[in-house]
């Protein structure tokens, strides 16, 4: 993957991380893909970052934007590690 796919790639995911985060859904479910672009290929590559996102991916950011609007940040963010901590070990 050259630097330009890989940007899209990386578009896709931040995007729907961000989608993701603002929709505080407790379920997991496809959410649709946006346009990104006309052009099939970049749509494709866009698509491939924005389906790349998984619930522990989802887990994760909600609790890193947690920690980072909290007023006693060092103790949310002990928390949200253990809680990330958790999640990864529950799905190995």
């Amino acid at each position: 993957m050259n630097r330009r796919q890989l940007v899209r790639y990386q578009t896709g995911r931040q995007q729907r991380l961000v989608f993701e985060s603002q929709h505080e859904s407790t379920a997991f479910t496809s959410a649709p893909c946006p346009l990104y672009s006309h052009d099939a290929t970049w749509q494709s590559q866009f698509r491939l970052g924005w389906n790349s996102v998984n619930w522990v991916d989802i887990q994760a950011e909600r609790l890193k934007r947690r920690a980072q609007h909290s007023n006693s940040t060092s103790g949310i963010a002990r928390q949200s590690l253990n809680e990330i901590h958790q999640m990864l070990r529950s799905h190995s």
